[in-house]
Order: C-alpha cells, then structure tokens, then sequence
C-alpha cells in the first residue's frame, strides 16, 4: 500500500487524480500485487477501502485489489463507480473494466 500510495499521491494532491491511472505502477509494484491476488488479500484491501481516510488512499485500494480477478472484485468496483467524487469514480471504472463482467 505505501509504495502505491507514495506513487500515486503527487497526481492527487495535484487535482490529477482522475487521470493518476494513466501512469502504470511501477513494476515491482504491480509485481508484488500479482503475487498477493488472493481472496485473502482481497479481504484486507476491502477493510482498507471502507476506512480509507483519503482519495489516494482508497484508489491504491482498489488498484491492488483488482489484481484479483473475482465476482466480488468487480462488484466493490462497481459500487465506487458511482462515487460522488470524480476522481474515485473513474479510477473505480477504469479498473472495473480489467474484471471479467459480472453475471
């Protein structure tokens, strides 16, 4: 999560946190989030988003828990499509679109 959220915060606190996706994690980043794809690791990212004291925070979240690709993934994605704010809102779309659509 730090490593995300270290990378990840200069496009928030920016106001380019609509578009922070558009830069790809780092490698070793997305690496590590490979490895942890689990339903497990899932849980503790879902205990992250709901406590999330800030955007970045939430987003990075959401980032590394869509590394999993699972019917629950896509539906806590889908319910922080609609997020009253914007930049939430399309970074949950955007990673909405790596799940596998749900039935």
């Amino acid at each position: 999560m730090s490593g995300c959220i270290g990378y990840r915060n200069p496009d928030f606190v920016g106001g380019r946190g609509a578009t922070s996706l558009d830069r790809p994690l780092p490698e070793s980043l997305s690496k590590l989030a490979g490895r942890i794809a689990y339903i497990r690791a899932f849980r503790g990212f879902e205990l992250l988003v709901k406590a999330a004291p800030d955007q970045v925070t939430l987003v990075c979240a959401l980032e590394l828990a869509s590394h999993l690709n699972h019917p629950e993934v896509a539906h806590l994605l889908t319910q922080y499509s609609s997020h009253p704010d914007a930049a939430v809102a399309a970074s949950a779309k955007r990673l909405l679109s790596t799940q596998a659509p749900l039935r």
